[in-house]
């Protein structure tokens, strides 16, 4: 059996001024990759976030007198 063919992108890099293009290609493992590891990376945020408010409002309760 032949192997697919792997989908590829080309993401041209226009900088400012008069410098030159650039064309940087880019394989769809590497994109999966790349949302794989931003997905870990935002999980991380959002439940690093979360602990910061629930820990904050802990201490800012009153607390009871005995």
């Amino acid at each position: 059996m032949r192997k697919k063919a792997e989908r590829r992108w080309t993401v041209m890099v226009v900088p400012h001024g008069s410098g030159s293009s650039r064309a940087v290609e880019v394989s769809q493992t590497f994109v999966k990759a790349l949302v794989g590891i931003g997905s870990v990376v935002a999980l991380t945020f959002l439940v690093l976030g979360v602990a910061a408010i629930a820990r904050r409002e802990h201490h800012a309760q009153p607390r009871a007198r005995e």
